[in-house]
């Protein structure tokens, strides 16, 4: 006991960017690569503030905010992107932990490229946090597709209708 408590006093308290209070009555995590829209989605409907930019990894730690719809306060989590689809990237297991404590996940795709290769990736993502077990999500899933005033974006939104197994909410951000 003595040699435990020791060892706690010297140690300090580490900061962790993605612990998020849970606050209202249901958490929302926007779930996604880099890049794709999530932030700017996150200030469109909550009261916060995160920061946007047209580059990779602006978003390097969790944020939260909440909205109200139909008398309940919903909790959004605006986490960092995905990385040019690398399971190595070294936030992922953090992006995914913060994803095991949510009612729910909306994968944020954009409608600009490559959308088999988002939709493949971030389900293996949600299959590694068993947030998808046997092909059953344990939690609601839905797709929020960017960028869908892009020129191009209704052929990308065809093709992921094609495929996808979730419902798709396309918006113009």
């Amino acid at each position: 006991i003595k040699e435990i408590e020791s060892k706690k006093k010297g140690k300090k308290r580490e900061y962790d960017p993605f612990a998020i209070k849970r606050s209202g009555d249901a958490r929302i995590a926007l779930f996604g690569m880099t890049n794709v829209g999530k932030s700017t989605l996150m200030n469109a409907i909550t009261n916060s503030k995160s920061k946007t930019g047209n580059f990779s990894t602006t978003t390097t730690s969790a944020l939260g905010g909440t909205c109200m719809y139909d008398g309940v306060q919903i909790q959004l989590v605006d986490l960092p992107g995905f990385v040019y689809y690398n399971d190595d990237w070294k936030i992922n297991k953090q992006i995914i932990r913060v994803s095991r404590t949510s009612d729910a996940i909306l994968m944020v795709i954009e409608l600009s490229s490559e959308v088999k290769a988002q939709y493949d990736f971030l389900l293996e993502q949600l299959q590694k946090a068993e947030i998808i077990m046997d092909g059953d999500p344990v939690v609601p899933i839905k797709i929020i597709a960017t960028k869908g005033d892009l020129s191009y974006s209704k052929d990308y939104y065809e093709l992921l209708k094609s495929f996808s197994a979730y419902e798709i909410l396309p918006i113009t951000i």
